[in-house]
C-alpha cells in the first residue's frame, strides 16, 4: 500500500470514529429533549389536579410513592450545585422549553457537522477506491 493511500485510509477511520461520536452526542440529546417532554406532561398533569389530590410521585427508576398534594401553583426546581429553588409552574415550563430550545440548536449544529462529516467521509471512499484501483 502505498504512502497516499495509507493516509487516506488512516484519515478516514479517524473521520469515521468522530462521526460516530457525533452520532452518539446527538443520541443523547434526543433523549434529553424526550425526557424534557416528559417534565412538561408531568408539570401540566400537576396543573390540573387540585390540592389535596391523591398522585404518584416517581423516587426513580420505576419507583413511585403515594402522595397527597399540597399545592399545584408552585414547584420546587434545581438550578444546579445543589440549590434548589422555588418556580411557578409556569416558570418551570418556561425554563425546560428554553433548555428544550438549546438542546435542539445544538443538535441541529451537531446533525448539520454530521452531514458535512459524511460527505466527506464519501468523498474519501471515493479516493481510496481511485488510488487503490492504480495499484
Amino acid at each position: 500500500m502505498n504512502n497516499e493511500l495509507q493516509n487516506k485510509y488512516v484519515e478516514y477511520q479517524q473521520l469515521n470514529l468522530q462521526l460516530q461520536q457525533v452520532q452518539k452526542q446527538v443520541v443523547q440529546l434526543e433523549q434529553q429533549v424526550v425526557e424534557l417532554n416528559v417534565l412538561k406532561e408531568g408539570l401540566n398533569d400537576i396543573k390540573k389536579a387540585k390540592a389535596g389530590d391523591e398522585i404518584l410521585t416517581s423516587l426513580g427508576n420505576g419507583l413511585f410513592v403515594k402522595t397527597e398534594l399540597k399545592d399545584n401553583n408552585q414547584v420546587l426546581m434545581n438550578v444546579g450545585s445543589k440549590t434548589v429553588v422555588t418556580k411557578t409552574m409556569d416558570e418551570a415550563e418556561k425554563i425546560l422549553t428554553q433548555q428544550q430550545n438549546e438542546l435542539k440548536s445544538v443538535m441541529k449544529e451537531l446533525k448539520t457537522e454530521l452531514q458535512q462529516g459524511v460527505n466527506k467521509l464519501n468523498n474519501l471512499q471515493q479516493e481510496i477506491s481511485k488510488l487503490q484501483s492504480k495499484n
